[in-house]
């Protein structure tokens, strides 16, 4: 998955709009997951090097669990870019995606980081992966599948997918 493309679809960009934009899980059916504000500009920040990361250690890519849309070639305008962008259906289940983050945070927490270029520190770069992986955990038995999404970083505890959960779900499982 492209980075601009990642940035493009949350609306915003970098420079034209100040407000920060952070990496998100949502949740099919819909779930509000507030515990997890401020860990996803982090993991955004470091989306590529924790690809490369990934890569190398042999496990799923975190971008791999976005909308995975490509880039047509010869767009030239932002309607046209909108009109043929597919909106991206991919969910995923929330143990996979919790098995991916623990392991990355396990590599981030022991290993040299050092040839991947990360801005931040392996420290904060293993609480957000772990913060991640602790609410996927909470959730992977309430019947639901994630995706990760760029949003605004003001917007993220109120992102929430299309579909309604089940009233039978009891907590952690609070739909909206």
């Amino acid at each position: 998955m492209e980075l601009w493309l990642l940035r493009e679809a949350c609306g915003c960009w970098p420079g034209i709009d100040d407000m920060p934009l952070t990496l998100h899980p949502v949740f099919k059916p819909a779930l509000l997951v507030p515990e997890f504000t401020g860990q996803g500009e982090v993991l955004l920040a470091e989306l590529e090097s924790l690809d490369n990361l990934a890569d190398d250690h042999g496990l799923m890519r975190l971008s791999a669990f976005a909308n995975a849309r490509s880039t047509p070639t010869g767009l030239d305008s932002s309607n046209e870019k909108e009109r043929l962008l597919p909106t991206g259906e991919d969910w995923f289940e929330c143990n996979q995606g919790r098995m991916v983050c623990e392991r990355l945070a396990h590599i981030a927490a022991t290993g040299s980081l050092v040839k991947y270029s990360f801005k931040s520190s392996s420290q904060r770069i293993a609480i957000a992966l772990l913060a991640l992986a602790r609410t996927l955990a909470a959730v992977q038995d309430c019947g639901v599948q994630f995706r990760l999404e760029v949003i605004r970083a003001d917007a993220a505890r109120a992102v929430v997918s299309q579909a309604n959960l089940p009233a039978r779900h009891s907590a952690p499982c609070v739909p909206h």
